[in-house]
């Protein structure tokens, strides 16, 4: 989906990319350090492991000697970095009992979803079709039969994931495998990670974008120890994963986008933006950089033509039509271009600021009605409490429930669950591989509440960053807190599925 970091300096957005796993930049290009599958404790430019990685990434199969294991001395950095305030609260949730994990992951770096004239550059970034055969094969995806394609989901060259996305996505599972074994260390019927058949402890779902299907492959490469066992990747219920889908899911949801949208606040400042909005689109067809198949790609929470009824903005320059691009379509194609250092000259760092902010402004102002972000994204919601639910009750298995669930999705699948949830923004819009954390906790103690022990809670966290909530029975009356009691969370959800409107017919 869209891609636009909120108000940043470049120079701290290419520092953000180093934190992700980017090692060196070539030709501007963020490259990540791989190992020889034959050299496991050293980096590929010979240096030496961290020694917290040379235990994590001892030989683990077949699937990995095939693809070669992220490698980089900043991962231990990466892992253990925080804030003295947030520290505590991560200190605290672990002195609680862990219960069950969510993660909702933004896929990996993919090139851009707008069609581009320089379609062989775009090419040479992604991983051979060997190599996604080999990932793929460990995997098997669930697909809806005759669902419409969403047309931000790619084609042959153009949305897809790049060989950095898929380098970074297996770091992401790597960082993520802390968190399963500390779940297995708890209990649950279940002591050690190690020869586990992963359909007893892991579910994995997936929008059906190319793209997202094989970040969570490369995820579940390196999380799990070896490639023996086929995993089953749910891919039928994409709809429900985004909060832009085509058509919308609920009656009155594209109608509530277009009264937001045109209201005077958003519109004045839609009109102050517009003369940025023209500029940009102008020099890249000036440049060369976009042709005319540019026009035809449409989504995004309202400005997609479902939202707006209309085909692409056409302004007048001069007594003349003048093509305007949606803002998803300029922040998408300027931050794929600026990443590769292909920007068109006349575009400055301060433009791809501005764009970035306005875009961002334009999603969080929207999915900031909380009726709109539950129409965008309740079902997806309402599936990870129905998750946490069945490991609270245990009801309807014979065994423990999934300990650990994995959502491959996109930035705005994140936004649109913070905005649910009523998480604080965060400082950075997602990056590629961010992921939002829900994990769901026990009290034994009395570490939260010394009358209410035994009780249940759930931590938000976004790369690791635990953030605060004010989801609940009460809704915006509650004040924020790290720790959401977990029944608030499901009568907040009943509240919220009693005020809304009924689905389109299937």
């Amino acid at each position: 989906m869209m891609m636009t970091p909120m108000r940043r300096s470049i120079a701290a957005d290419r520092k953000d990319r180093v934190c992700h796993g980017a090692s060196e930049e070539r030709d501007g290009v963020p490259v990540l350090a791989v190992a020889a599958p034959s050299s496991p404790s050293s980096n590929a430019d010979g240096t030496q492991l961290h020694p917290f990685l040379r235990q994590r990434i001892a030989p683990v199969g077949a699937l990995a000697c095939i693809f070669g294991l992220l490698i980089l001395n900043e991962v231990a950095t990466f892992l253990i970095a925080g804030t003295s305030s947030t520290n505590k609260v991560l200190e605290k949730a672990l002195k609680l009992s862990p219960v069950q994990t969510q993660v909702v992951h933004r896929h990996g770096d993919r090139t851009p979803i707008t069609p581009l004239e320089d379609e062989l550059f775009w090419s040479t970034l992604l991983p051979s079709d060997d190599l996604l055969h080999a990932i793929g094969s460990f995997t098997n995806i669930m697909r809806q039969r005759d669902a419409k394609p969403h047309p931000a989901g790619g084609g042959a060259v153009y949305g897809r994931l790049t060989s950095d996305g898929l380098r970074q996505m297996q770091l992401v599972g790597i960082k993520l495998k802390s968190d399963v074994e500390r779940l297995f260390s708890h209990g649950g019927g279940l002591k050690r990670l190690e020869n586990v058949d992963p359909s007893t402890w892991l579910r994995v779902a997936s929008t059906d974008f190319s793209r997202t299907i094989q970040s969570v492959q490369a995820v579940l490469m390196g999380l799990l120890d070896s490639g023996k066992d086929v995993i089953d990747i749910d891919a039928r219920h994409t709809p429900k994963m985004i909060p832009d889908p085509q058509p919308r899911l609920y009656v009155g949801q594209s109608e509530l986008e277009r009264k937001l949208t045109s209201s005077r606040s958003f519109a004045v400042r839609e009109k102050s933006m517009k003369p940025l909005a023209i500029r940009m689109t102008n020099a890249l067809f000036a440049s060369g950089v976009l042709g005319e198949a540019a026009l035809k790609v449409s989504f995004g929470v309202g400005e997609d033509e479902t939202a707006t009824e209309s085909p692409k903005d056409l302004g007048l320059a001069n007594g003349k039509p003048e093509r305007i691009l949606p803002w998803n379509q300029l922040a998408e194609i300027l931050k794929c271009l600026e990443r590769r250092d292909r920007l068109p000259k006349g575009i400055t760092s301060q433009d791809l600021e501005d764009v970035a902010e306005h875009n961002a402004w334009r999603w969080f102002s929207l999915l900031s009605n909380e009726r709109l972000a539950s129409m965008a994204i309740k079902s997806l919601a309402k599936k990870m409490i129905a998750n946490g639910v069945e490991a609270v009750n245990g009801s309807g298995f014979s065994t423990t429930p999934p300990l650990f669930h994995i959502f491959s999705g996109h930035d705005a699948t994140l936004i649109a669950l913070m905005c649910f949830f009523r998480i604080e923004r965060p400082a950075v819009w997602p990056e590629y591989g961010s992921y939002l954390k829900m994990e769901l906790l026990r009290d034994d103690v009395g570490i939260l509440h010394k009358l209410r022990r035994s009780r249940y809670y759930v931590l938000f966290s976004l790369n690791g960053e635990p953030l605060r909530s004010k989801f609940g029975k009460h809704g915006s009356l509650r004040s924020s807190r790290y720790f959401v009691p977990w029944l608030d969370l499901v009568h907040g959800l009943e509240v919220i599925e009693r005020g809304l409107p009924p689905l389109y017919a299937a």
